[in-house]
């Protein structure tokens, strides 16, 4: 279960690349994005979908993102995305038929998950669009209009982690360089209480490394 780090990649970016990039990597592969797709990724700020927005973009999709606050809208901006929309402030499928003239998205990417984020992201997929997710921080159950899924031809799917081949094949490209995980800060182990704090507080983009 060792793999060897190579020369000249920080320890932060390895810390904070397996699990995330991952879980990132076999959703894209699972939803089958491809080049000229459209994808919406949600919740920009956390690890997984930081991975996911650069892998997306990798496969030569077209991606837009959500986040909560305007300092994180920012950041994802700066991150190549089409557009970043504001989920506190906005339902977000209403801003994706928006900005994708009424068509939707072909993939969603929810590493958020659970009751919130599930009836909006069916509504943003186009027709035959998928649906992946991997998480339920907005809580386990969730209530879905099933006519759209059928209406629309859409695909569910859940998602979770990965093989060792996926693993190696997804850090060989953090190795190259070709993704970049996103340390929001490293702290020492002392502080882990704080860094905690910043976790609750919804003040971390990307991973924090202790």
């Amino acid at each position: 279960n060792v793999l060897p780090l190579p020369d000249g990649v920080p320890f932060e970016r390895a810390a904070a690349a397996p699990w995330v990039y991952l879980t990132a990597w076999r959703m894209v592969r699972r939803a089958g994005v491809r080049a000229g797709q459209s994808v919406l990724v949600v919740g920009a700020g956390g690890g997984v979908a930081g991975a996911a927005i650069q892998i997306a973009r990798l496969h030569g999709a077209t991606v837009y993102a959500t986040a909560g606050s305007p300092e994180k809208l920012a950041r994802t901006e700066e991150m190549g995305v089409a557009a970043a929309i504001n989920h506190r402030d906005e339902d977000f499928s209403k801003a994706v038929w928006a900005l994708t003239d009424k068509r939707g998205v072909d993939v969603v990417l929810d590493p958020v998950g659970g009751a919130e984020t599930l009836p909006k992201a069916v509504r943003a997929l186009t027709k035959d669009g998928c649906y992946v997710t991997c998480g339920a921080t907005t809580g386990p159950k969730a209530e879905l209009d099933v006519r759209l899924a059928f209406w629309k031809q859409v695909r569910l799917m859940g998602s979770t982690m990965g093989s060792r081949q996926q693993l190696r094949e997804v850090l060989d490209l953090v190795w190259r360089g070709a993704l970049t995980p996103r340390v929001d800060r490293a702290l020492p182990l002392a502080d882990i209480q704080a860094a905690h704090r910043l976790i609750e507080r919804r003040q971390v983009f990307g991973k924090l490394v202790l």
